[in-house]
């Protein structure tokens, strides 16, 4: 009987540790940033940073504007209107090329030049809760 509770302890313990060690043991910074830029006001609903660090897109209600980290200045006017309305999901390609707005039922996909749409794609009565875009341009548009 003593063993086998010695033994269902020992489980215990490793298992507990391989937990706590999965947990803890990853990459992480806690240096100063080296700069900090407030782009918004009011309730941000997504907000990403591109690849390299050199835009950031953000979601308001009804709104969505691009940034440029660099000059610390839009990139072009912000988006309103109706091919805003309800945006929940922003991002950037990892290429600087392309940005993208979801609804959570449709995707818009922007060029970063102008702001021009490229296409909008829906997914029915399925509901989007990530994006993925690829690195490479030539996949993105």
């Amino acid at each position: 009987m003593l063993t086998i509770k010695l033994r269902r302890n020992y489980l215990v313990c490793v298992l507990l540790g391989l937990v706590l060690t999965g947990c803890f043991d990853g990459d992480y910074h806690t240096g100063e940033a080296k700069s900090a830029i407030r782009h918004s006001d009011v309730i941000v609903l997504d907000s990403q940073i591109s690849k390299d660090g050199r835009f950031s897109i953000l979601a308001e209600t009804n709104k969505v504007c691009v940034w440029d980290n660099q000059t610390n200045n839009k990139r072009f006017a912000c988006l309103t209107g109706s091919e805003v309305n309800g945006v929940e999901l922003v991002g950037i390609a990892g290429s600087n090329e392309f940005f993208y707005t979801s609804n959570l039922l449709s995707i818009s996909f922007f060029s970063m030049r102008d702001a021009r749409l490229v296409g909008t794609w829906t997914t029915g009565a399925n509901i989007i809760r990530d994006i993925a875009v690829s690195d490479n341009p030539k996949f993105s548009s």
